[in-house]
């Protein structure tokens, strides 16, 4: 390829934490179970969804897209049946940091619920064509470790939740202010 393997480990290098993973520059760099290391990205578009996940070690990828906005239970399902979940975190441990609100910002909005074991999260967003306001239902959020919270166990990044700082709820990709008390 055009670039050098001291170019490509350079690209693979963690610059920043967060949702219980290292961001490189352009992929998410996780640990798998079994000790393995995981770069991946996530898309989506348009009711397209999709997953690119590489693992350097091994030389092997994987690549799911879908023709759906639903698409993300079947990229989670392949993820998991395939073994490339992430390694278990130190459950509890600083997971007292739910901050319960609501939370918004240009038309997207979560709900956050503190529950006995985590949370209970409400996303809502508006249709940018007819500007409808879409309600998903309440998802439970359970404690991955270091104040990190997984919907649908947290396979994938985009079903992770924090709070980054107070009055900020990162959800999946957005980072969200609370409003109102």
């Amino acid at each position: 390829g055009p670039l050098s393997e001291a170019q490509r480990e350079m690209l693979r290098e963690p610059q920043a934490r967060a949702l219980g993973a290292r961001y490189a520059l352009g992929c998410w760099t996780r640990e798998l179970e079994g000790e393995r290391v995981a770069l991946d990205h996530e898309g989506s578009v348009a009711g397209y969804q999709s997953l690119l996940l590489l693992l350097p070690g091994e030389r092997a990828a994987l690549a799911v897209l879908t023709n759906s906005w639903r698409g993300s239970a079947l990229v989670r399902r392949v993820v998991r049946d395939l073994g490339l979940v992430p390694r278990a975190g130190r459950r509890g441990a600083g997971d007292e940091g739910v901050e319960p609100g609501r939370y918004a910002l240009d038309g997207a909005e979560a709900i956050v619920e503190a529950t006995r074991h985590g949370a209970r999260i409400t996303e809502v967003e508006r249709d940018p064509v007819t500007g409808t306001r879409i309600a998903r239902s309440a998802v439970a959020a359970e404690p991955l470790g270091d104040g990190v919270y997984g919907l649908a166990g947290g396979l994938l990044m985009s079903h992770r939740v924090d709070f980054p700082r107070p009055g900020v709820a990162r959800v999946g990709w957005v980072a969200l202010p609370r409003v109102g008390r």
